[in-house]
């Protein structure tokens, strides 16, 4: 696995989760 910015997308998720 490459080191890409997957925290902005696990960000999403966890916002999308929270609302």
């Amino acid at each position: 696995e490459t080191c890409t910015p997957d925290w902005k997308q696990r960000l999403q998720i966890a916002l999308n989760v929270a609302t």
